[in-house]
């Protein structure tokens, strides 16, 4: 078997591995996600499967903590012999919870991976050249670090931008037949 069907199987795994997993309600039982994936022989989609479990269990919000409704007693002797009725309370988590849009083109280590992104370019759109800054409709700006061009007037043209290999990205705008390699920079 050649690295092109390996690579086809592993494919074909990794999508009905998060078809699956996204098809689960929000707050489905972990470890019957955990246990399918330990029972996967190969070892880059057993991995491919617990970094997918991961990713999709990251997406929702921490539930809230209960406070404690039991009187707590003091752990030392010599303390009073008065309980505490105080319900104890922890902090919410700070981290703000992002759209997968809005964390495409992050780094992977901290966000959840989509493969692309549809949007806009605001306003009139001539082209590009390496440097270029492009801000698109949903807020996000990207850097053109390619040295190919692109020269088109285009009011608000869509762009797809999907992943590349080592971490790139590779932008498309409608109306032009180049692709410039872009990095987010905001």
């Amino acid at each position: 078997m050649n690295n092109n069907s390996r690579n086809i199987k592993s494919l074909v795994k990794v999508i009905l591995v998060s078809a699956l997993i996204s098809s689960l309600p929000a707050y489905a039982d972990i470890s019957a996600d955990i246990n399918r994936c330990t029972k996967i022989q190969d070892n880059n989609d057993r991995l491919t499967c617990f970094d997918t479990v991961a990713a999709y269990y990251k997406t929702f919000p921490a539930a809230e903590p209960k406070a404690n409704k039991e009187p707590v007693r003091p752990a030392v002797g010599n303390t009073p012999s008065q309980e505490i009725n105080a319900p104890v309370s922890i902090p919410k988590p700070t981290k703000e919870i992002v759209t997968s849009e809005d964390a495409f083109g992050r780094s992977s280590a901290e966000l959840v991976q989509i493969e692309s992104l549809k949007s806009n370019i605001v306003g009139e759109f001539r082209g590009w050249k390496k440097g270029s800054t492009l801000t698109l409709k949903n807020g996000q700006k990207w850097k053109v670090v390619s040295r190919t061009t692109g020269y088109v007037k285009l009011q608000n043209p869509a762009v797809e931008i999907t992943r590349g290999v080592f971490g790139s990205f590779n932008m498309k705008v409608n109306g032009l037949n180049a692709v410039a390699k872009v990095r987010r920079v905001d």
